[in-house]
């Protein structure tokens, strides 16, 4: 078929799309489902959940570990609803995911700088590098599975 005639059949496809509710229902579906293949990977990948996970928490390091991307991802929430439309714009809704980002290298640079110097390859690589590749195959094939 000619690309014409393709681009004007699509033209005319009268397909509504979904609703708003039901795709903002999908995507927090999403959100259990990536916490139990987060939990398998980390099985998978002999990295178990810490026992002292709740004591962890009050480390003001460990909680903004696990609080901003949970809020990047709530940020999220609105922009990837908006993008299941193709006449979406996105605006200004993608400057609070900028400004949680923003955070992040923040938190980093501050992090380094109480730090000497020679512990600065250590904190930016890490002692887990190939569990980390690892558990991040593992998530991301999930999630591709999924997409798909």
């Amino acid at each position: 078929m000619p690309i014409n005639d393709t681009i004007h059949l699509l033209v005319q496809d009268t397909v509504s799309p979904a609703p708003r509710r039901k795709i903002i229902l999908a995507l927090l579906l999403l959100i259990p489902t990536s916490i139990a293949l987060t939990y398998l990977a980390s099985i998978c990948t002999s990295m178990p959940i810490r026992a002292e996970y709740l004591t962890a928490l009050s480390d003001p390091y460990v909680l903004a570990k696990q609080a901003i991307p949970f809020l990047l991802l709530l940020s999220l929430l609105p922009i990837l609803a908006k993008l299941f439309r193709p006449e979406a714009k996105i605006g200004r809704a993608l400057f609070i995911p900028m400004a949680i980002a923003g955070i992040i290298d923040i938190l980093i640079i501050i992090e380094l700088i109480t730090q000497p110097a020679s512990a600065w390859s250590t904190l930016i690589i890490g002692n887990s590098l190939p569990q980390c590749f690892m558990g991040i195959g593992m998530i991301a094939s999930a999630t591709l599975g999924i997409s798909l």
